[in-house]
């Protein structure tokens, strides 16, 4: 009866072991799916950036070289 018992108790501890396994590779997945789009998010902001500073490149250039930044086509600050 005691063998019974023990058996009993190896397999429900067997089988209790494969669920968590389980339950953890659900979880790693949804760890990687996540990351990855937050990735992909990172990645489209970056080439956002890059576009914003490209764009301001030639003002920044002519505002270091005259020390006047046009703001429109009409107007103009001096430093």
């Amino acid at each position: 009866m005691v063998i019974g018992i023990l058996i009993a108790l190896s397999i429900n501890n067997w089988n209790q072991e494969r669920q968590n396994c389980l339950k953890e590779e659900g979880y790693l997945e949804n760890l990687e799916r996540d990351l990855n789009n937050q990735i992909s998010s990172i990645d489209i902001q970056i080439s956002y950036e890059h576009k914003f500073a490209s764009a301001g490149n030639p003002l920044l250039e002519e505002f270091n070289a005259t020390g006047i930044l046009k703001i429109d086509s009409t107007s103009s600050a001096r430093s």
